[in-house]
């Protein structure tokens, strides 16, 4: 992050303290002057690079720059320094200035306890108000409604105004719509007028946050009269045997949220954890594999077609250690990042990279081994994109967003998951989260879509989303019910084999008229060889029996019977031959005497599960 000071101009009122020099030269109480003061405070909170406004007295600020090591100025030249307002200095700024910023005017005296606060503020755009001082009668007043800056002017005195001070943290993309309607008053000529009058023009589409200073120091020194105030109040705040703006002293200064603020700036967050709690104790409560109930493979979204497994699989953990990582990771970093991002796009990014990471994921595990059910469950590929997201952001803070930035980004948080993997994590959905939620916050954060157009609708539809998508999960795990049958090309095969060659009647047409419950599965044995499976339930020789059935495929068009049971007891071929000519006659006669039942998913199928 840069700093912008506006240091162009001549200082009227100021009389005889600005007869041979700026505003910004004058000397305060302790011989430091007020533009020393200011580079000396934000140097020591990391701000590292300037850009100065000048204008009659450009060799003697940059006189001033040369004391400080460390740091670096660009200075920009107005020209037009007595006949125009700053709105001409911020644009000629426009060119150097590439990265968030923070603005400030360079006749503000202030502590650094709220240039702190402004920096640590979670949103990316953020303005000070007091709401508890007195509105001047000449300076600034800003129209705050709902926390955030709908107009800067020394004209409005409503009860929706308060006392407002020019020092700004702007992200990149909302100094650049600032600067596009500055562009159109200076090709109109308007030149001498507040910047803030194109600020006013296009605030409703921008989302500036306003915290307050109350508590804090910050004045502007406009002439005599401010000066000699300013200056006195300021030696009273000052503890000079103290290190003024140590991070020890400053840590006390943070805006702490009660506990309403904090969840509704973040809901999101909130609902997503509080939802893979609830699911979390549903699997201890009702039971059942949740690997197979709502995990994802390829076989059950991509041949079963049942996408809402890529819903499910984020709300389900293998145990509570695999939660609370989970868990501790999303609010670790959602804290910040949705509170950067907004809520819907934070919705956006957890969501999207975690159905996108799913898919990512089954199609990669198929392609290396298609012989292997491997199943994945967590919301580790939704953290991942948060992680990413908010590694982006960090970045952007401080430097211009572009497309090296996201890349690099990318990159280290793929590294990451790369070094981290170990059996039983699924490095697929960790990388395929990481990469969505890069390209997601890229585009939530530098484009059209950056543009916050109604925030309140917007956190309401962020919270439906939120709360829709949750129940949806939790209810597509399918908690304690049947697994749906898995539709594959080996089971296929068989049900299509006639029983007998001269009649045609498959297998799967006559055991659904013969069984009064079916199941089938396919899998492939520790020998390699791939089996279909037939479990059923019928009525044979006057009792109930349980059958179950093995074929072995061998080759692409023949199969053998391997395994024959009734009542979990191994049969012989010839009883086997007894039972399917019982089979066959009943379903020849087409006996109506059975009532059916639903059909009972077999346990017992081989496969692999993942932990994200």
């Amino acid at each position: 992050m840069k700093a912008l000071i506006f240091n162009s101009g001549i200082g009227k009122r100021m009389g005889s303290l600005t007869a041979d020099k700026p505003k910004c030269l004058t000397k305060l109480y302790n011989g430091e002057t007020i533009f020393e003061r200011q580079v000396r405070i934000l140097k020591s909170l990391g701000i590292k690079e300037f850009i100065v406004t000048v204008g009659p007295y450009k060799e003697m600020i940059m006189e001033a720059a040369e004391r400080f090591e460390g740091v670096s100025f660009t200075f920009v030249p107005n020209e037009m320094y007595e006949s125009s307002n700053y709105i001409l200095s911020f644009y000629n700024a426009r060119d150097v200035i590439d990265s968030d910023i923070l603005m400030l005017h360079g006749d503000l005296v202030f502590e650094g306890s709220i240039v702190w606060k402004l920096l640590n503020a979670p949103e990316r755009s953020v303005c000070i108000y007091n709401p508890e001082k007195l509105l001047p009668e000449k300076d600034f007043k800003g129209r705050i409604i709902e926390g955030t800056l709908r107009q800067v002017s020394v004209d409005i005195f409503d009860k929706d105004c308060y006392a407002f001070q020019p020092l700004y943290k702007l992200s990149y993309e909302d100094v650049g719509a600032w600067l596009d309607r500055v562009a159109q008053y200076i090709e109109a000529g308007d030149i001498n007028c507040y910047a803030e009058n194109a600020l006013n023009d296009i605030a409703d589409t921008l989302s500036i946050k306003a915290i307050s200073y109350s508590g804090c120091f910050v004045e502007e020194i406009d002439n005599e009269e401010d000066y000699v105030r300013v200056n006195d109040s300021i030696k009273y705040i000052e503890k000079p045997e103290l290190k003024p703006y140590d991070e020890m002293e400053l840590k006390g200064y943070r805006e702490k949220e009660n506990l309403p603020q904090f969840v509704k700036n973040r809901p999101v967050m909130i609902i997503i954890i509080l939802a893979n709690v609830i699911a979390y104790i549903m699997c201890i409560k009702i039971g059942g594999n949740q690997f197979e109930q709502g995990g994802i493979n390829f076989e059950h979204v991509i041949r079963n077609h049942e996408f809402g497994r890529l819903i499910s699989y984020m709300f389900l953990h293998k145990d509570f250690e695999h939660l609370f990582f989970n868990m501790t990771a999303l609010f670790l970093y959602g804290i910040s990042l949705e509170g950067r991002l907004g809520s819907l796009r934070f919705a956006g990014v957890y969501f999207g990279s975690g159905i996108g990471a799913g898919l990512i994921s089954i199609f990669a595990s198929h392609m290396i081994n298609p012989d292997r059910m491997r199943y994945a469950v967590g919301a580790s590929a939704a953290v991942y994109g948060v992680l990413t997201a908010a590694a982006f952001l960090q970045i952007k803070g401080r430097n211009r967003a572009d497309k090296k930035t996201i890349i690099k980004t990318i990159a280290i948080i793929v590294l990451f998951a790369l070094l981290t993997n170990s059996s039983g994590v699924d490095t697929y959905g960790h990388v395929g989260g990481a990469i969505l939620g890069g390209i997601l916050v890229f585009g939530f954060s530098t484009g059209a879509l950056a543009k916050k157009k109604n925030e309140k609708f917007e956190a309401i539809l962020a919270v439906i989303i939120a709360i829709v998508l949750s129940i949806a999960g939790i209810g597509e795990a399918g908690f304690g019910r049947n697994v749906k049958e898995l539709a594959d090309e080996r089971v296929d095969f068989i049900k299509e084999q006639p029983m007998y060659k001269k009649n045609g009647v498959g297998y799967g047409e006559a055991f659904e008229y013969y069984f009064l419950s079916t199941s089938w599965k396919a899998f492939t044995s520790e020998d390699d060889r791939d089996i279909v499976e037939f479990n059923g339930e019928t009525y044979y020789k006057g009792e109930k029996a349980e059958v179950i059935i093995q074929f072995t495929l061998q080759g692409s068009d023949s199969y053998k019977i391997n395994y024959f049971s009734i009542n979990g007891e191994a049969k012989t071929g010839e009883e086997y031959s007894n039972f399917m000519r019982d089979c066959y006659e009943q379903y020849m006669n087409k006996e109506d005497s059975k009532e059916k039942s639903s059909r009972e998913q077999s346990p017992g199928t081989f496969f692999i599960l993942v932990n994200l």
